[in-house]
């Protein structure tokens, strides 16, 4: 009885195999070779990403969760130059944060740098004015 249930343990073993085996093209389409975490200017950062970065410059949980909302408040996980015009000019605010490269010391390719952003919003979160985001109300502005 035994060697009746490893033979057919056996048996589905070896026909799953031949299935996988069959089927590696479709697997190895589904799997990326590589995950690019190079954010050039326009790409969409994605959430986990971001929630990432904080976690590494901040273990205050409040900070991380005011700050992703901040992120996605500001920019939307885009890493863009801002929308806003004002008397004719669009803001020079860059990156998923929006840092003002104006009002701080702070180049266009450091604000649009998702590391640099983020390491640079825990550092500041609490001196800088953020406009999108209402902490009171936990709302987009």
């Amino acid at each position: 009885m035994n060697r009746i249930i490893f033979y057919i343990v056996y048996a589905i073993l070896a026909f799953s195999l031949m299935s996988v085996l069959a089927n590696k093209d479709v697997i190895a389409q589904a799997i990326p070779e590589s995950v690019d975490f190079n954010y050039r200017e326009g790409a969409k950062v994605p959430e986990f990403v971001i929630k990432g970065v904080i976690e590494r410059y901040t273990n205050n949980t409040n900070k991380q969760y005011q700050m992703l909302r901040t992120i996605y408040c500001e920019s939307h996980y885009n890493n863009v130059q801002s929308y806003v015009v004002s008397r004719g000019i669009r803001e020079p605010s860059y990156g998923i944060a929006q840092i003002h490269i104006g009002y701080n010391k702070v180049t266009k390719e450091q604000a649009l740098d998702v590391e640099f952003a983020i390491k640079w919003m825990a550092e500041n979160f609490e001196t800088t004015k953020w406009y999108a985001y209402n902490r009171l109300q936990d709302t987009c502005n």
